[in-house]
């Protein structure tokens, strides 16, 4: 009894050290972020042809980790809306290969920028004041406001 289940051991070994040298792996090249655009909300992302045409990407919070599988794409650059401003996001990319195989992910993080407000009301406006008001935008915890005549050049800095 006790050769028998040392035989089978020893075949299961066999069959699984056989098994992980079957694996398929990707005979393709990686498609690398060569140009990245990021806004407060959104990010444009582009890479290189990488000679196969289908990618998979997926955008996610840098703490998350690599994603199992992405948005399936042919083309060669995606924009990519509804992030929140000043957070910290990954972008992973890989190439597929075809018959189910797909290079290593590549990955590029970035953060988006403070968001600006979009609608700025001036209201009981006199000849020495005004009133200005603006709706919160995204994540932003203050803001800076400059009152100035000169519609060309705005200034460097303005009042918090």
């Amino acid at each position: 009894m006790y050769s028998a289940f040392t035989n089978l051991a020893r075949v299961l070994t066999v069959i699984c050290f056989c098994s992980f040298f079957n694996q398929s792996v990707a005979q393709c090249p990686p498609a690398i972020p060569s140009a990245i655009f990021v806004a407060n909300d959104s990010v444009f992302l582009q890479w290189n042809t990488a000679g196969a045409g289908n990618y998979e990407y997926a955008v996610l919070p840098v703490a998350q980790p690599q994603p199992a599988s992405g948005t399936p794409i042919t083309t060669t650059s995606v924009g990519v809306g509804g992030l929140s401003n000043t957070t910290a996001y990954k972008v992973w990319l890989r190439t597929d290969c075809g018959s189910s195989t797909f290079t290593a992910w590549q990955s590029i993080s970035f953060t988006t920028v403070c968001g600006v407000p979009v609608s700025i009301n001036i209201d009981s406006i006199t000849s020495t004041s005004a009133i200005v008001s603006w709706s919160k935008v995204g994540n932003n915890v203050s803001y800076e406001y400059a009152v100035t005549t000169d519609s060309i050049a705005p200034p460097a800095s303005g009042t918090f």
